[in-house]
């Protein structure tokens, strides 16, 4: 086959979408941005499990094992005396050699284009699949050049050339559809953890409130947690006795550490006595009591109206994405209509 370094038949299997790689390194750099407080002394280990730092790496590393099994895009291709075949995906591309009318390299892909067919419902071979665009273009030649004239009734004549309906403009608008979808689900995996934890944090509140004992804690320490890149969390873990004189520990957060000013920070510092309020039902559910404000609860609707306004921005963040990339695709499925009519 020429001076090509490939020979047929050619049969990769590959995942030419999303590499894991990628999503390895991120998700490392998220833990150790979380994690790193621990290496330098700044944060012991059990503080940081009261926390939300391994909550956070949790969600991502879960969330990158989502996204690369959504955008891992099994593929197959195979070239052999039959003529090219790619399946990506649901689709499935066939391309006879007597159907072959060029084959580009570009961009370290090959693009195949059909006789007879304008060029964007031809095909294009990714390089996920680690074949060198060169070596690959040189093999589709040869494969033309050999098989490209088969009689029709050749024992090795190709099947019937099929390319998915739209072609290229299809795969655009898939691809579109796709980034769209996986957005969409990032959108409303957001929104539905927000939301449980506001529910569940307004159920906890209404407990206490209506089953709640007030009742002083000892402080046993101050802490940071929760750290991001400019400063930490200023949280305390206390002790308290239920009436049947049980012992049990609690946490809850007292400031952040640029407002070191804030009056609960300083009185638990001051006091080493902090006010709590504990559920009679559930003694283990506990919550800071500073000023009374267990017993005067934000309404649900004012949390969920917190929820509302995250999805406004997070919906105007996906539209100034979304909407520069429909403006491109579309002037891309112009461009190539517009030359497909030249031709």
């Amino acid at each position: 086959m020429g001076d090509s370094a490939l020979t047929l038949p050619i049969h990769v299997k590959k995942n030419i979408g999303l590499s894991l790689w990628p999503l390895i390194v991120g998700a490392a750099i998220v833990a150790l941005s979380q994690l790193a407080p621990i290496v330098g002394g700044h944060l012991s280990f059990d503080a940081m499990l009261q926390g939300s730092a391994i909550y956070i790496v949790i969600g991502i590393s879960a969330f990158c094992v989502f996204l690369y099994f959504f955008l891992r895009n099994p593929s197959q291709l195979t070239i052999d005396h039959a003529g090219v075949t790619l399946l990506s995906g649901k689709t499935r591309s066939i391309v006879a050699w007597p159907d072959i009318a060029r084959v580009t390299p570009t961009n370290g892909q090959v693009r195949i284009e059909i006789k007879g067919r304008p060029e964007e419902e031809g095909v294009l071979i990714s390089d996920g699949f680690g074949l060198k665009a060169n070596q690959l273009t040189t093999v589709i030649r040869d494969g033309v050049a050999r098989w490209g004239a088969a009689p029709s009734g050749d024992a090795f004549a190709s099947p019937r050339s099929v390319s998915p309906e739209g072609g290229g403009k299809a795969a655009a608008l898939a691809g579109m559809r796709r980034a769209t979808l996986l957005m969409g689900f990032m959108a409303l995996a957001m929104i539905i953890g927000m939301t449980i934890w506001q529910i569940a944090d307004y159920a906890k509140s209404v407990q206490l409130e209506k089953h709640g004992v007030r009742t002083n804690a000892e402080v046993v320490r101050i802490y940071t947690a929760d750290c991001s890149r400019d400063s930490c969390s200023l949280n305390v873990e206390y002790t308290y006795t239920t009436p049947s004189v049980k012992t049990l520990h609690g946490f809850g957060y007292l400031a952040r550490e640029e407002n070191s000013h804030d009056p609960d920070y300083l009185y638990a510092k001051s006091h080493r006595t902090i006010p709590i309020v504990f559920d009679a039902n559930h003694p283990e559910t506990s919550a800071l009591n500073f000023n009374d404000r267990v017993f005067r609860p934000v309404s649900l609707v004012s949390r969920l109206e917190f929820i509302v306004m995250i999805l406004g921005l997070l919906l105007a963040g996906f539209g100034a994405v979304l909407v520069p990339l429909l403006i491109a695709l579309r002037w891309q499925i112009r461009k190539a209509a517009r030359a497909s009519a030249a031709a």
